[in-house]
């Protein structure tokens, strides 16, 4: 489920499948994707005590066995994250990369762009995910989604709208249950004042996922429309939404909502 509290039980599930099945892919794969969480979940300091902890567990998983491939990609971003005196190794992620051509060059071409990315080459990991056909790998998809999103968000950020809405529109194509692209469709031409279909793409990651972050940009677009009913619908349903927004991001919703009711 992704929360903090769920984690010291899952961590002793982990342990307890690793107990039982000391030789399993699977269990060793599990207890390193809870040490790498508990890590992220807990700053530097967690990182650094649980940085072999969360390494040994993932490397054992694709010893018992290579086909592991969800276990191969977290051992890469361990890889790519750590420094270097906690094990981490960029000449040692690409190897797992290249190690991985042999099993499938599609896996591949996702661990070559987070490797680029991760060594700031944009443009050389835009070529690799685009290349890549990961349909089969529903349990990589996160990896292809953030990456996918960084990318489109970064030529966003930079003006450059028909590279951002080539791969929003792409991450749309092959992640349809996710609202992400959708939303930073919604972005780019909310950017080039195209109101209406910036309106048109949050309606739909709305019904993908009614997030508030999605409702409460929908009601600045329509609040931008002059549309006041659509407006107040939308921040209602932002100030509603589950998880709830950050208290800044409240208060501003907030403003927002009483300004239109005085109109």
């Amino acid at each position: 489920r992704g929360e903090t509290d769920d984690l010291p039980r899952a961590r002793i599930d982990a342990e307890r499948c690793v107990e039982a099945n000391p030789d399993s892919s699977v269990c060793a794969e599990a207890l390193g994707n809870v040490m790498l969480a508990q890590s992220r979940a807990g700053g530097l300091v967690a990182f650094v005590r649980n940085a072999h902890a969360t390494r040994d567990p993932l490397e054992r998983a694709i010893r018992f066995d290579p086909m592991n491939y969800r276990a191969r990609v977290t051992l890469m971003v361990f890889y790519l994250d750590a420094p270097f005196f906690l094990g981490g190794s960029e000449v040692r992620a690409r190897e797992l990369a290249t190690e991985t051509w042999r099993l499938d060059p599609d896996l591949t071409r996702l661990m070559r762009a987070m490797c680029a990315f991760d060594e700031g080459k944009l443009d050389e990991a835009e070529q690799h995910i685009l290349a890549a056909d990961l349909t089969r790998y529903e349990l990589v998809q996160g990896s292809q989604r953030e990456l996918l999103l960084t990318l489109a968000s970064a030529h966003l950020d930079a003006g450059r709208y028909a590279q951002s809405g080539r791969l929003f529109e792409e991450l749309s194509r092959r992640l349809p249950s996710s609202e992400h692209g959708p939303y930073g469709l919604a972005q780019v031409a909310r950017a080039q004042g195209r109101l209406a279909e910036a309106a048109l793409q949050l309606e739909r990651a709305a019904a993908i996922a009614p997030r508030p972050y999605v409702y409460k940009t929908l009601g600045e677009v329509y609040e931008a429309r002059h549309d006041r009913p659509r407006a107040i619908a939308a921040y209602r349903a932002a100030l509603a939404g589950v998880p709830p927004l950050a208290r800044r991001e409240r208060r501003q919703v907030t403003a927002h909502l009483a300004q239109l009711k005085r109109r």
